[in-house]
């Protein structure tokens, strides 16, 4: 449904923007891998048409990013008027939306939507290619040592959700505890003029102060399991970031592998720990905004459906009035 208010001319040309940008996952890794290539071989006449290849590649690269920019403010456009109008048709013809909301779906739902669900999907779908491409060009350089790089590099993203479940928890009972201390403030300051009057002064100190400390220390444990979180999965990333390259190495001593192929592996196999990492925060962020885009969704059935029978409606008013003309009636 979301995609139908989108142009499919601005969609193709946004996503073979997208395509021309992969570029920039092998752009890099092959010019040095070449320039180290050519020291190691003593071929320095190859630098000039090196450095040809460079500009020539980035110049692509850097058009591919603008029309990447260009196109995606062109979707947007095309998806927040599309959207927009069919949410205020919805709100016209049906009573689906409450008066006093629909300002709010049109500026602020619209919006979140676009920034938790539209936008993760594009850099999802982008990452996607990007790391695709990557993995291709490092099997294809040294396929054993490029799959030793995407394994290990791959561990710390796959353990990233070790932990979250506890920390979910602790993030639930922080809450809970947030919002009990603020409604027994706010019942205590409605409450202030008797407290004063029978001078309850000191007991109602007790429990505000009890009150705060029991949501101060649920923050404390939240953001112990947080670090604790962050420590293990930082650990893990640390030993995987430095295996690889001792291994690499050992196999460039050993003459199993070139050292412009080595330099070339890592640099792309660096490219790819990013994009995992990207990855598990926007399909994260996406799933998080699930809920919003539903009703939305609904939204647009509901307009899609209203659309159909106004439509159905106009076909059978024509009909009628050609019925009863024919018969020498007025309508």
């Amino acid at each position: 449904m979301l995609r139908s208010y989108v142009t499919k001319k601005h969609l193709t040309f946004y996503f073979l923007a997208i395509v021309i940008t992969w570029l920039e996952a092998i752009i890099t890794p092959a010019l040095i891998q070449y320039i180290v290539a050519s020291f190691t071989n003593r071929q320095l006449h190859l630098l000039w048409q090196i450095l040809l290849w460079g500009i020539g590649g980035n110049l692509v690269l850097v058009l591919g990013l603008a029309g990447k920019r260009y196109y995606y403010a062109r979707l947007m456009t095309d998806f927040k008027v599309g959207i927009k109008r069919a949410i205020f048709r919805t709100f016209l013809y049906s009573r689906q939306i409450p008066d006093e909301e629909v300002l709010s779906d049109l500026e602020n739902d619209v919006q979140q939507l676009e920034n938790s669900y539209i936008e993760p999907t594009v850099i999802i779908v982008s990452s996607l290619g990007f790391t695709v491409v990557s993995i291709a060009y490092a099997l294809w350089t040294n396929f054993y040592l490029g799959l030793l790089f995407i394994i290990f590099y791959s561990v710390p993203v796959l353990c990233s959700g070790l932990g979250s479940k506890r920390l979910d928890r602790i993030a639930e009972q922080k809450s809970l505890a947030n919002q009990n201390y603020i409604a027994r403030v706010n019942n205590m300051i409605a409450g202030v003029a008797p407290i004063r009057h029978y001078q309850g002064q000191n007991l109602f100190f007790k429990r505000f102060s009890k009150d705060l400390e029991q949501a101060l220390q649920e923050e404390v444990s939240y953001e112990k399991q947080r670090s604790l979180n962050s420590l293990f999965i930082n650990s893990i990333d640390a030993f995987c970031s430095v295996a690889p390259i001792v291994i690499g190495g050992f196999m460039t001593y050993q003459n199993y592998l070139s050292a412009a192929s080595f330099v070339g592996i890592y640099l792309v196999s660096h490219n790819i720990g990013y994009q995992f990492q990207e990855l598990s925060y926007f399909i994260n962020t996406r799933k998080s905004a699930s809920p919003s885009a539903i009703s939305i969704k609904t939204c647009l059935e509901i307009s899609w459906l209203l659309t159909a029978y106004l439509t159905n409606l106009s076909f059978l008013s024509s009909w009628s009035r050609s019925v009863w003309r024919r018969m020498g009636r007025p309508f």
